[in-house]
């Protein structure tokens, strides 16, 4: 297999629903050398969705997992996926379950458009460049009392997951005073269809404030939270500027930007995340760019400011608290024998 046919081979495993021509973009290959690698690839996908878009089979997934030198089952654990067991002439075969997807295929499309605009955009405004995406990126909250759910079960406890998280290269030349700016940061992405009300949409947005909390006391950066509303919906987007207002006030503030889809959609109908169309809480009538201000770790919390003695010991201090609990949970149960 040449090496062109195993990357779309993983991006398919990675992000599945993708249609050969959008991979053909994520990948910067040409639409046609795109066509001769899944033609390389046809016996270990499957073609699914509404505009026939590619998955993983398990004879796919097989493929990778030997690559990897672990089997099939621990590479679907270790990489979140679900695998559906069928029976098919006299043997089970695995597949790469999608079926949670297509269930929430719209939300799930919006989120992969997001990220081919984002993609295609760069094309146009080689400033502002996509290195890194994953979807449904799990994050722990510090401190964790919950165990790690299990791909398709319902989260509990300290845990907030985003639609999705990207690493957007950004690269200003210099302007006048202000001279060339170059740097990477990472970004939240939350596609909101208006599911979820009152005060569970409190709790979602509670979530994302202390997990930005732990990362910024460990790690010293914030990544940004991308909030994108259904189209001509103002009145959902203000709602979450609001919300958002409230809980700025405890203290903790969110780097938070929110826009709708329609002011992201193009002429041609994708969708171009790097438009000036985004707008702050504090700042609703000014539009700007996702992408524009975004500051640097050390301009978050500067280097000279962190206490490397204190987080040591805060560092520690969690560690035997987690180790009680463990023990206590073990007299627990052999109390109960």
């Amino acid at each position: 297999m040449r090496p062109s046919a195993l990357r779309l081979l993983q991006t398919i495993g990675r992000l599945p629903l993708l249609t050969l021509n959008e991979r053909a973009d994520l990948l910067d290959v040409s639409r046609r050398q795109a066509y001769r690698c899944r033609e390389e690839i046809r016996e270990l996908v499957d073609v699914v969705g509404e505009q026939r878009e590619l998955a993983l089979n398990g004879d796919g997934i097989a493929l990778l997992a030997f690559q990897s030198g672990i089997s099939l089952e621990t590479y679907a654990r270790l990489r979140r996926w679900r695998l559906r067991w069928e029976w098919v002439d006299g043997d089970w075969l695995a597949r790469h379950s999608i079926d949670r997807l297509l269930k929430c295929y719209k939300h799930h499309r919006l989120v992969l458009n997001f990220l081919i605009g984002l993609v295609r955009a760069a094309k146009r405004r080689p400033q502002i460049r996509l290195t890194s995406w994953d979807r449904e990126f799990l994050y722990l909250f510090p401190d964790r009392t919950a165990p790690v759910p299990k791909p398709g079960q319902k989260i509990q406890g300290r845990w907030v997951i985003p639609d999705a998280i990207g690493t957007a290269h950004v690269s200003w030349p210099a302007n006048g005073a202000n001279a060339a700016r170059r740097y990477e940061t990472e970004f939240w992405l939350e596609i909101d269809r208006g599911g979820t009300q009152g005060k569970r949409l409190e709790e979602k947005l509670s979530r994302y404030y202390a997990a930005r909390g732990g990362m910024s006391s460990t790690m010293g950066w914030l990544p940004r939270l991308l909030i994108v509303v259904e189209r001509n919906d103002e009145g959902r987007a203000q709602l979450f500027a609001r919300r958002i207002a409230e809980l700025d006030r405890h203290g903790r503030q969110l780097d938070v930007v929110i826009t709708r889809l329609d002011l992201l959609e193009t002429a041609g109908g994708d969708l171009d995340p790097t438009l000036k169309v985004w707008r702050r809480p504090g700042k609703w009538d000014e539009m700007t760019c996702a992408f524009d201000g975004l500051p640097l770790p050390a301009d978050v919390i500067p280097a000279e400011t962190i206490d490397l003695i204190k987080l040591r010991k805060e560092t520690v201090a969690q560690q035997k608290r987690a180790k009680a609990r463990r023990e206590r949970k073990g007299n627990r149960k052999g109390a109960a024998r």
